[in-house]
């Protein structure tokens, strides 16, 4: 029994020590993040102050779809918060948990700020109270809890992120997985902004040329090209052409013929 509880503390001690890591470095780039949208402008213009003119119009245009990045990646994340905040209230409260709201709030905020582990860290507070509630409440919470990341993962993220940042979900997942194996939480946190501002520079300053399909289509013969065809095609034309001359004369010509038998002598 002291074994086992010896095991569970290891572990515990463990896992505290990986949720407070990865606390801290999501806390530390929100804190740079703030103070460089805080001090922003200042420290734009000192370093666009050390640039010549002609060069200072790209490190603001640069500047500028870095910005605007960035804000399009912090937006997409409320959003998905509040979505998973919506849908945990309903779970936990169908579930039948205590302070359900709280408990959503709980979930959205550290599920979408807190990569890569934000979900199942989220999960746990959760999960605990409905184990002093119930053991098979407990797995309801975790099952919601597991359904609404499956949801989040291949419907609700891929699409938030291509209309915010203009990326592909093939693209922003590698991001995410990149940026995970090489800089852990803080390079989940800065996997998306960066990519999607790169991505931004390729559009910006790579011309794209239209592509030249039709050079690489076989020619394919047409039934107007065959000998026969034109041929009959010409003398059938011929004979439009003979048909409408000639009632053009007939029209022309004054029908005397019939004036003749109703004239008078005078």
């Amino acid at each position: 029994m002291s074994k086992w509880a010896t095991n569970v503390a290891d572990n515990l001690l463990t896992v505290g020590t990986s949720i407070a890591t990865v606390f801290f470095q999501v806390l530390t780039v929100l804190l740079l993040t703030y103070y460089l949208s805080a001090d922003g402008p200042r420290l734009r213009r000192s370093v666009c102050s050390l640039l010549p003119a002609a060069r200072q119009h790209e490190v603001l245009r640069a500047w500028d779809l870095a910005t605007q990045k960035t804000g399009a990646y912090i937006s997409s994340r409320f959003l998905l918060a509040g979505l998973s905040g919506v849908f945990h209230w309903l779970a936990f409260s169908l579930i039948g948990l205590p302070s359900a709201v709280a408990l959503a709030l709980w979930v959205g905020v550290i599920s979408q700020f807190i990569p890569a582990i934000g979900t199942y860290l989220a999960g746990i507070l959760p999960a605990l109270v409905a184990v002093g509630i119930d053991p098979i409440k407990a797995l309801w919470v975790i099952g919601a809890v597991l359904i609404y990341q499956q949801i989040e993962n291949y419907v609700l993220q891929p699409r938030i992120t291509a209309q915010t940042l203009d990326l592909h979900p093939g693209v922003s997942i590698v991001a995410v997985l990149a940026g995970t194996a090489l800089l852990g939480g803080v390079g989940a946190v800065l996997a998306l902004p960066v990519i999607a501002t790169l991505t931004g520079f390729t559009s910006a300053y790579v011309q794209r040329h239209e592509l030249v399909e039709a050079a690489h289509r076989p020619n394919r013969p047409t039934r107007t090209n065959a000998p026969g065809r034109r041929a009959s095609d010409r003398s059938t034309n011929k004979e439009v052409e003979a048909a409408d001359e000639m009632r053009g004369r007939l029209a022309r010509r004054r029908p005397t013929s019939l004036l003749v038998g109703c004239s008078t002598p005078v």
